[in-house]
């Protein structure tokens, strides 16, 4: 097998053991599949050089050499399996040789796949005949290892593993997965908001456990394809409260990942109304790539300015023409740039006027400026609508936030991150929500 494309996808069975003759090669760069399926604890894989198999982890193997694979499960599942790659062969292939494949459900042999016929038909005489993209037939000389079966359940063993005797063993995962990340709040209210994150990059990740504070709320099942970020709406929440939101990664040994965590505060019963004409708020100078702003705005028949920060970044403004449609410097929101509304991208002017939702404006580039927030740079062009919320950060590092559902004398507003970067209100109307 070559490691580029070739692979054996064998039909779908019930089953509880397989049985493997092998010798590959892996390497450091990605996660390579000798079984892989839809189950994480039926899989046989390297992973940085460690053997991972059946949602266990050991290492000091020397998998270079030809040997002989046990994988036994506690309970019969039903799956289809592809060996030497993932299962839609699409990527993580694996390079080295397979002399034989045995699949049992108990003392029942289901399947047998013998190399040395020269074919991938199952000699077993069930008829569940496998499947060969690529592969080149050799001539090998020496036999297989000693087959000796593993009497134990809930093991994977390796019959030349010379720290085991040659004795089947238990392998005991006691490394923790990676952690989650990218942990950040939307849909913020008075007593909900919505948790998203992005799971952890390691494959035997099973669930996330969500705090706040110390009391577990929920558990959120892990997905398949880890492509995707995850959420949870977090209700029942006390107005105008401090919570810190803890996201905990737990594989199938339930090994727990260091938390990451958010402190976030909820809504109050206030917002801040702009009337278009005057009223914006002026952040100090911060260093920053995403601005979000949680707000309602309104278009009032002329052209006017969310988001301005054009006196250190040229083209960083976000607003609404004269014409009631969104403008903003194209430039800045592509090539790992993005606008967001709620967390969805959205391509209709009424995704984005006329309802509260948070604005998330991502740049490109990571610039300087004292950010404008409902007037442009030049301190005109004012929007018309009701600020929440406003929140500064550079990657994922929170560099400043402003809360405007609690209602404060004076312009002075308070960075709530705790990183004092106070910013200064001109304007501004308290109403009650």
């Amino acid at each position: 097998m070559d490691g580029v494309d070739d692979n054996i996808l064998v039909p779908s069975m019930t089953y509880d053991r397989i049985i493997i003759d092998t010798q590959y090669q892996y390497d450091n760069s990605i996660i390579r599949y000798i079984v892989q399926n839809n189950n994480a604890l039926a899989r046989i894989q390297t992973n940085n050089s460690l053997f991972v198999a059946g949602g266990y982890t050991a290492s000091g193997f020397n998998l270079t050499e030809r040997h002989i694979l046990h994988l036994t499960l506690t309970s019969s599942i039903t799956n289809t399996n592809r060996f030497f790659a993932r299962t839609d062969a699409s990527t993580n292939h694996l390079k080295g040789n397979i002399y034989d494949i045995k699949i049992y459900n108990g003392v029942t042999l289901h399947a047998h796949y013998d190399m040395t016929t020269g074919t991938v038909q199952d000699q077993s005489g069930n008829n569940r005949h496998a499947e060969l993209t690529g592969g080149t037939w050799i001539t090998v000389d020496d036999g297989p290892p000693d087959d000796d079966e593993p009497p134990l359940k809930n093991c994977v063993s390796l019959e030349n593993w010379e720290t085991s005797g040659g004795e089947a063993v238990i392998l005991i995962d006691e490394i923790p997965p990676e952690s989650a990340s990218n942990i950040r709040v939307t849909h913020l209210e008075q007593t909900s908001l919505l948790l998203h994150w992005t799971e952890s990059i390691s494959p035997d990740v099973k669930d996330y456990q969500i705090y706040n504070g110390s009391a577990l709320i929920a558990t959120v099942v892990a997905t398949v394809s880890k492509l995707q970020p995850l959420s949870y709406q977090v209700t029942g929440l006390t107005p105008a409260t401090s919570h810190v939101f803890t996201i905990v990664a737990r594989d199938y040994s339930n090994n727990e990942s260091h938390g990451v965590s958010s402190n976030i505060r909820t809504h109050g019963i206030y917002a801040l109304s702009m009337n278009g004409s005057s009223d914006f708020v002026k952040l100090p100078l911060l260093t920053f790539d995403t601005v979000e702003v949680t707000c309602h705005i309104m278009h009032n028949g002329r052209g006017s300015t969310l988001m301005d920060a054009r006196a250190g970044i040229s083209t960083a403004f976000y607003g609404l023409n004269s014409s009631g449609n969104i403008t903003h410097s194209t430039s800045l929101f592509k090539d790992g740039g993005y606008i967001l509304y709620d967390d969805e991208p959205a391509y209709n002017i009424n995704d984005a006027i006329g309802k509260k939702l948070t604005i998330t404006l991502k740049l490109n580039i990571v610039g300087t400026d004292d950010i404008n927030i409902f007037s442009r740079y030049t301190n005109n062009e004012f929007m018309q609508g009701k600020l929440y919320a406003v929140r500064i950060l550079k990657g994922d590092h929170l560099v400043a936030a402003y809360n405007f559902t609690e209602q404060f004398a004076g312009s002075s507003v308070l960075d709530i991150s705790g990183n004092g970067h106070t910013a200064t209100l001109t304007g501004g109307t308290w109403v009650m929500e």
